[in-house]
Parts: C-alpha cells; structure tokens; sequence
C-alpha cells in the first residue's frame, strides 16, 4: 500500500495545488538547452526503486530542469532512508512489488538472460557462474564382458524450464514465453492508481534493468497510453544483466557504446535511445583541480577496489613489500567497492599488518566493524553504504595514479587524467576472475586508452606500478584520457539535468484522458 493514511492525503492536497502547466519555479530555464524539446509544464511521474538512486539522483539535482510543481515522487518500499524523498514537495509514497510477483519477475529475468546470451559474453558468463548451464541430453553405453554380448542404454533427462529456455532465442519463442510470464505476473494496481490519479505527461524510471517496480512502472505507463523513458544508471547494466520484457518508449544511455548495446543486444531502435551520460559524475567535469586539500598527508596512489569476486589483500601485499624494497616515496591508499560479492577466500586487509598500507578513511569503521558481523565475508551489514559523492573528487585528483581491478573508477580516474593500472589476472579462487571479466562486453576497447594498462601478470604488475610512480615524480606526460573515453560515457556544455529534461521533452504528450490500452 502507499506509505501511509498521511502519504494518501499528501497525494490529493499536492494535486490540488500543482498549478498551472509551463511555469517552472525551480529556475531551470535558466540553464536548460534552449530547444523546441524543452518539458516547462510536462507533469513528471519519478519511480525510485532504491536508496542508491535516491541518492545519485537527488543529491545531484537530476530533476531540477523539471517542472518542480508538476514533478511527483515514487518510491519502492525496499528504500530504507526516505528522508530525501520525502523532502520532495511532490512526494506521493511508496508502492510495493508483492512476493508472488517478486518471484514470477525473477524467472522471468533468468529467462531473458538466457534470450539474449547469444548476443552478450557478459551474460554467457554470469549464467556460467550461477550453475545455470543447461542439462545435455547423453548417453550410458554399458557393454557385458563377453565375446558377443553387448547393450547400449540411452538415458534422457528432460528439464521443461530449462529446455524452454533454450529455446528462447529462436523466433516466436521468447515473444510467447515473456507474454506468458507477465500474464501470470499480473499487474501493479497500487502503482497503476497512482499513475491514474497523478495523470503524468511522462514517467521517468530509472534502473540497473532488471528491477521489478521499474518493470511495473513501464508497463503500467504503457497501459494508460503515458510515455516513459528509463535512465541506465550503470556502465555494463545493458551488456550484463538489463533485461526488458517491455521496452520504454525511450532509454537514456550512457555514451555511444551503450547505444550499441541497446540495438544490439536489446533491439531497441536508435529513434528510442537517448545519451545523457550519469549524474553521479557530472560534477567531475566542473571540479577545479587543486581546489580541495588532498585527503591524506602523504603521496599515494589509489587502490580502487571492486565488485566483482577477487583476492585484493594479495596484490596489495605485493605493493607494500615493493614500495618497502625500492624505498618509493609513495603509499597506497585501499578504498573497498561499497557493495562487495562474497569472496571465496577471506581477504580482508588488516592495514595494521602493512608498512605501506592504510584504508580509506572515509570507510574503515565501516569496513572493520561491517567484516566482523557478516562472518568475514563481505563488509557491508545491514545494507549498503552510500558515502557522499562530493568525497572522491578530491580524492582522484590527488592521487598520484590509480590501480583499479576493472570497476567504473576506471572512468573516473580517467576524467581527471589520472592514469590507471588495471589488475587483469586469475585469481586462483574465483569462478570469473579479472581475467574473465576483462573480457565482458562493456570493457571492450579500454585497452586502447592512452594512459591504462592492463596487467596479466603479477611481474607486469609490479613493472607498471614502478613505472607509474616514477612517472608521477618526473611528471611523465600522455594524451588526454577525458577525451579518449567520450565512447564510453558522453558529456557536453549542459548538465546531466538539461539533457535528462530534454530527453523528457521529446517525449511529452499532455493527455486528456486516461483511456487504457494493452501491457
């Protein structure tokens, strides 16, 4: 149910006064492009689905080229902080996903990875390491001892789900088995009622592509004929893991290389995709250089931690007893990825144990105190922790250089010309080691980037690392890496606001009715 008694008044007393459509109060038309694509008095319906995105999004001011009195808030009742949302004075509640529907969207995902696996390594790989191979039809020959005698036994196995699902890239089969599952998924009512009595010109939906309430939200909009658009909010989300059972009438992207991703893999005509880059960097491109105090009081270079399962005490270890031999005057500074895989092996680093070795800071007592309560596996507890975004852009532009094992940090280090050794090398212990990840679709091409360099091995490793941090003294010099990664992620003269406003203006269509129509 939405929220509260408190949040249904709330809905009906901020429609009452929303006002009349074209005037913007929040000044956006200050700062937006100048285009016939402008949304000044498009009513917006926003979908939150997580604290992530509340965070990315509002922090940053995403919606301020919006309408903000014709601009309404949603959110997932899976968001734990919802101070921000409701600081919005459009804020209407929060809708839920029930269980049986949570599950019915869950196989429907697996069933669309394995559509489209054909069409992207990164999903061939993830369903590899989840055990989700397909069973083989096979043979048991059994022979009895003998001159003469001899049987042959033919055993099959017959998975119907699994052998369903490879069918699912044949013509017809996966069109049959999506209307299949969201038929059986149903629709959400809660969310459909509050699309009808908002009556928005345009839902604006953000997501990793695979989030049940998004799903909702496009099929709902769809469903009363209103336009939506979903915002990719991460690197690889098109080429790993998004999946649409029913295509958003646009899709904001990255840069160009998701747009390949989108018609590729998805079929997603360029008509329908527009690029806007991502909040959560915008401000990169603004920063002054110099301008903030460096985070520590000593050289260092950054170890980016990442995702994806990998040992990192072991290549940090490495670092400290090299910076000991050759008497670098440098350290490294270890940052852990906020939202960790389970490691296979406990690789939990003790900075204490190193000479040349300290955490972050901004995350040890998190880190420490998180390691301890979740069994030594992973050092979030309790959920996830977002840290302030205006924290790592001074902490990038005093770095001396970054070691990154395949993250989005590489972007980032690469927007303020901080040069980047990549840690691409089996593990030993994990299923999809850098080795393989180097591999998946979205990585594809920053080998060629000036200014990164890809590690195989521990000896290359250790040579970049020495190199780099003899560059850094002398000030060893290389083209730009902002401008080489344009593929990867765009930025222009405008903000991620002005160009998201757009994007939603070229879909506008004030409505007159709330006539249905099919999901």
């Amino acid at each position: 149910m939405l929220g509260s008694a408190k949040r249904e008044g709330g809905l009906r007393t901020l429609l009452g006064r929303a006002g009349p459509r074209g005037a913007n109060s929040n000044g956006a038309s200050a700062t937006a492009p100048r285009s016939r694509h402008r949304p000044d008095g498009a009513r917006t319906l926003v979908v939150l689905v997580s604290d992530l995105y509340v965070r990315n999004l509002l922090s940053t001011g995403s919606f301020r080229a919006l309408d903000e009195r014709q601009t309404f808030y949603v959110g997932s009742s899976k968001v734990a902080d919802l101070t921000p949302l409701e600081a919005q004075p459009g804020f209407v509640g929060c809708v839920d996903v029930a269980a049986p529907r949570a599950r019915i969207y869950a196989e429907l995902r697996r069933f669309l990875l394995f559509a489209l696996r054909r069409r992207s390594r990164t999903m061939r790989h993830k369903l590899d390491a989840r055990g989700l191979r397909l069973r083989r039809w096979y043979v048991d020959r059994s022979f009895d001892r003998g001159a003469v005698k001899a049987r042959v036994r033919l055993r099959l196995s017959v998975d119907w789900r699994r052998l369903i699902y490879k069918l699912a890239p044949l013509p017809g089969v996966k069109q049959a088995a999506v209307r299949g599952f969201l038929l059986a998924a149903g629709r959400n009512s809660e969310l459909e009622d509050v699309i009808r009595r908002v009556r928005p010109d345009v839902v604006i939906a953000p997501s990793a592509g695979g989030e049940d309430l998004v799903f909702d939200a496009v099929r709902g909009a769809r469903a009363l004929g209103v336009p939506s658009i979903v915002p990719v909010m991460n690197w690889d989300n098109l080429s790993s893991k998004g999946a649409f059972p029913v295509h958003p009438d646009r899709l904001g992207v990255w840069g160009e290389q998701s747009v390949e991703h989108a018609r590729r893999i998805h079929d997603i005509p360029a008509k329908s995709i527009s690029v806007l880059g991502v909040p959560t960097f915008d401000h990169y491109f603004q920063y002054e250089r110099g301008s903030r105090p460096s985070p520590q009081p000593f050289r260092y270079a950054l170890f980016a931690g990442c995702f994806a399962a990998f040992d990192e005490e072991t290549p940090l270890r490495w670092l400290d007893e090299l910076i000991e031999r050759h008497g670098l005057d440098l350290e490294v500074v270890y940052r852990p990825h906020p939202y960790r895989q389970d490691r296979e092996r406990d690789d939990f680093v003790d900075d204490t144990t190193f000479r040349h070795v300290t955490l972050d800071p901004q995350v040890r007592d998190s880190y420490v105190g998180a390691y301890r309560a979740r069994s030594k596996k992973i050092w979030q507890s309790g959920g996830p922790v977002f840290p302030p975004l205006d924290y790592y852009a001074p902490l990038l532009d005093n770095a001396a250089f970054v070691v990154c094992p395949l993250s989005t940090m590489i972007v980032e280090a690469a927007i303020f010309e901080r040069r980047v050794i990549v840690p691409a090398w089996d593990d030993g212990i994990h299923p999809i080691p850098p080795s393989s990840v180097i591999d998946y679709e979205h990585f594809q091409g920053i080998e060629e980037i000036a200014g990164l360099e890809v590690c195989r091995t521990q000896d290359a490793f250790e040579e970049g690392f020495l190199r780099l941090s003899a560059d850094a003294v002398h000030g060893g010099s290389h083209e730009s890496m902002s401008a080489q990664i344009e593929y990867f992620l765009h930025h222009d003269e405008h903000p991620y606001r002005d160009r998201l406003a757009a994007a939603v203006g070229r879909i506008a269509a004030p409505r007159s009715g709330g006539r249905e129509r099919g999901s």
